[in-house]
């Protein structure tokens, strides 16, 4: 009797621990990052101190009613734009003002430059991601104020060298 009863317990045992490794609920409840395929800039930290100087004198920090040409040619309200820069001679080529540029280390990284016409917010987050094989920058637009006037918003990052010369931005507005 003792016997089948230990062998009943056995039994037991390995059909709770088959049932136990055999279900996939523990698989549906893993912690997912939500940051696994962003691409985030360089911190400005990490950066050469003129670089962040440069971008944060030369491209406004507060939305704006006219645009700043220094980096942009006019173009119609409703147009946003940006630049993707892979070297010197592209940095040069698309500013348009007269200071002296900061060294970027192109070897290793590209530069984002860009404007959003919309209104009162600012950037509170940018990152690249993948969507179907087509790099996304996705721009977090935080509303500083209800207000019923366009303006322009300007960002800018560093990011790893990237080796395209497109991609697609992509506006989530949050409260």
């Amino acid at each position: 009797m003792k016997r089948t009863i230990k062998t009943l317990g056995l039994f037991l045992s390995a059909l709770f621990l088959l049932t136990g490794c055999s279900s996939n609920e523990e698989d549906d409840n893993l912690p997912v990052d939500e940051n696994a395929n962003k691409t985030f800039p360089v911190i400005e930290d990490k950066l050469d101190p003129a670089v962040v100087s440069f971008f944060n004198e030369t491209l406004p920090n507060q939305p704006c009613y006219q645009p700043v040409e220094t980096f942009f040619t006019p173009v119609s309200e409703e147009t946003n734009a940006y630049s993707l820069i892979n070297n010197e001679q592209e940095l040069r080529e698309a500013y348009k003002g007269d200071k002296a540029l900061p060294k970027i280390d192109f070897e290793h990284y590209t530069l984002i430059i860009g404007r959003v016409y919309t209104g009162g917010v600012k950037v509170d987050q940018q990152y690249l991601t993948k969507e179907n094989e087509n790099n996304v920058l996705v721009l977090h637009l935080l509303h500083e104020a209800v207000v019923a006037e366009m303006f322009y918003t300007y960002y800018w990052g560093v990011y790893p060298k990237m080796t395209t010369d497109h991609i697609t931005i992509q506006l989530v507005y949050e409260k």
